[in-house]
């Protein structure tokens, strides 16, 4: 995963076309990887799950204890143990130093059988105690690269001090209706109607910025944007245009912008 940030002066902060990049590496993109309880909400689209993995493996570079779990649901771990109860999960600690905390899925979909889900507020409390760090699934989004929240989501706990918002650029220049989760909901926030319309570097703009869209439910937390699936040259130089929109639009209240693609 070849990341890269966005360095500015602060100066320079509003002035689009002064911004520079830098190649770094993960605990540099996400400052909290070294900082005690810390409590990540992941949300968005386009590549939550493999995201918080990358995150949590940083994290044991540092020999810290990391808890991965969610409050709507998460794919079962093949990297690490899960459990059911925080007593198991915390007991899990004494030999791991990531422990997946979710309750089998019961919702009954496809693929359900693959899947955790949130295992409530009491057992997530609890085995965050013994976690240096916990990073959290905190949305929903079947796979898709983009979507905007529905009524219920996200679903960011309240020790939750800080959000990465992830939207992948798979989307970019496709319709709504192939590469969208909560259809409806993008269509009212991009105000259109028309499921054919193809996202641009302005909807995803909107989608990021919006207090409807990524920044829902945010708050006072830090913030940050992952702006994933730039596996070409031509989508890392659009995320950059992304980038500098969304800083223009949020300035300092988005605390970093991040470039991820697959190294080629």
């Amino acid at each position: 995963m070849d990341l890269q940030k966005q360095e500015v002066e602060p100066e320079q902060k509003f002035q689009c076309d002064q911004k520079q990049w830098k190649v770094v590496e993960i605990e540099e993109a996400f400052p909290f990887v070294g900082k005690n309880n810390m409590v990540v909400s992941i949300v968005g689209a386009g590549g939550k799950t493999t995201l918080m993995e990358h995150l949590a493996m940083a994290c044991t570079n540092q020999k810290r204890k990391v808890l991965l779990t969610t409050t709507t649901h998460i794919w079962k771990s093949e990297k690490w143990p899960w459990y059911p109860t925080a007593q198991k999960a915390k007991e899990a600690f004494s030999q791991n130093d990531v422990v997946v905390l979710g309750k089998p899925c019961t919702c009954g979909k496809e693929n359900s059988s693959q899947k955790l889900e949130y295992p409530g507020k009491e057992e997530l409390s609890s085995c965050m105690e013994c976690a240096d760090i916990t990073f959290i699934e905190a949305d929903g989004a079947r796979s898709m690269p983009c979507k905007a929240p529905g009524l219920h989501e996200p679903v960011i706990p309240e020790e939750s001090n800080a959000v990465v918002a992830v939207i992948g650029l798979g989307g970019l220049g496709k319709p709504v209706w192939e590469v969208c989760f909560r259809i409806p909901q993008v269509l009212q926030l991009l105000q259109i109607t028309d499921g054919n319309h193809c996202l641009t570097i302005e909807d995803y703009v909107t989608l990021l910025c919006s207090e409807k869209g990524a920044g829902k439910a945010v708050g006072q937390r830090d913030f940050y944007v992952f702006l994933n699936q730039c596996d070409t040259e031509e989508l890392r130089e659009d995320a950059k245009r992304i980038a500098i929109g969304v800083r223009k639009q949020l300035g300092e209240t988005v605390k970093d912008i991040i470039i991820s693609g697959i190294e080629q």
